[in-house]
């Protein structure tokens, strides 16, 4: 994501549950799916953490765990 975008590759069908959570990003325009790659759109750079955190295993782990993005 340092270069506000991921390329999935042939993986992408074990990300099931991470684009489902991407859903809800990408009706607000804060990125989007061309092909095998995700891109997070320039006016939402700094919203970037948002988008990481849907693959994040561990952040559903507990209060505490993790530094919210505003």
């Amino acid at each position: 994501m340092c270069y506000m975008a991921a390329d999935l590759g042939p993986e992408r069908s074990e990300f099931g549950d991470c684009l489902d959570r991407l859903a809800p990003l990408m009706q607000d325009g804060i990125c989007e799916i061309r092909g095998d790659r995700i891109e997070v759109r320039d006016p939402a750079r700094p919203m970037v953490r948002l988008v990481a955190a849907a693959f994040d295993a561990y952040l559903g782990g507990g209060p505490g765990r993790h530094a919210r993005a505003v």
